[in-house]
């Protein structure tokens, strides 16, 4: 059985959020398609007459099998939508969403079949979200938050988050690394190291050691003896590795900014070093506001 487009909407919406609080509220749903709740009771007594949805008093209400059938396959459509427009055509993945938005309604079966084989069944979308096969199946990958990495150990990134425009326009620009010499609890640091000199050059030689050369210099502008040393270790190793110092590769922080404002320094500090690899960042300050730009 076809449905229309908005009903297609509405069940994708249902489908995302149930699977993250179980059941859905009228409020909670009219919020996600930015409608009104009067709307959103109309269409779903629409649903529930077409057994598309199932209610549970003083609960809420979550899709039903045939529900949950129709809104995978629409998932399906729409990450395979998002595949082809980032590989074949070269969008930009913070491009495709809205245009998959509007491709996903396509309802020809044997298209979509096609469009899986042709682009070699791919697993997941350009944002590393799980495409559904044609039976429905999801391969859900085990994976944790960046947040709830332990230190000292490496791992591949496999999915966004977040997958606002702006955060995806962000993401195009080369990450960097952040290394930090201090513990900071709460933000996930790929190396900490303990103390001023030594903890830069260890860092510096682990970050060179793993392939990384253009290294960017973030730190607090403080006329203190550690941050005298920090950056006098950092130039130390560029120096024995044969690099020259680039003065727009650091960055120094005023003590008294709002960590907003440092921020969005270190966000516009990123995209105006688009070869930066890595990225050795000094005192608590600086260190929370990079943690804010990533």
């Amino acid at each position: 059985m076809k449905y229309s487009s908005s009903k297609e909407d509405y069940l994708k919406a249902i489908y995302h959020l149930q699977s993250q609080d179980g059941v859905v509220s009228t409020n909670e749903l009219a919020g996600e398609l930015q409608t009104r709740a009067a709307s959103v009771t109309d269409m779903l007594k629409k649903l529930k007459d077409q057994k598309l949805l199932n209610y549970e008093p003083y609960k809420g209400f979550r899709l039903s099998s045939e529900g949950r059938r129709v809104a995978v396959q629409v998932v399906r459509k729409h990450r395979l939508w998002e595949y082809f427009l980032v590989e074949k055509l070269g969008f930009g993945w913070d491009e495709v969403h809205e245009i998959a938005e509007e491709l996903e309604h396509v309802t020809s079966r044997k298209l979509i079949e096609r469009l899986d084989e042709f682009l070699g069944f791919p697993k997941t979308d350009p944002h590393g979200d799980p495409i559904p096969d044609s039976s429905g199946k999801l391969e859900r990958a085990q994976q944790i938050s960046l947040s709830e990495l332990a230190v000292n150990l490496y791992a591949q990134v496999s999915g966004i988050g977040d997958q606002s425009s702006e955060m995806l326009e962000l993401l195009k620009h080369k990450k960097p690394v952040v290394l930090m010499d201090r513990y900071l609890p709460g933000v996930a640091a790929p190396h900490v190291l303990v103390d001023n000199f030594g903890g830069v050059v260890k860092g510096m030689k682990l970050l060179f050691k793993k392939g990384f050369r253009n290294i960017a210099f973030v730190t607090v502008d403080l006329p203190l003896i550690q941050m005298e040393e920090r950056e006098r270790a950092y130039l130390q190793v560029l120096k024995s590795n044969g690099i020259s110092q680039n003065k727009s590769m650091v960055l120094r922080l005023k003590y008294n900014y709002e960590k907003d404002t440092a921020v969005n320094l270190i966000t516009d500090f990123i995209k105006k070093n688009p070869r930066m690899e890595a990225m050795s960042v000094t005192m608590k300050k600086s260190r929370k506001a990079v943690a804010g730009s990533l």
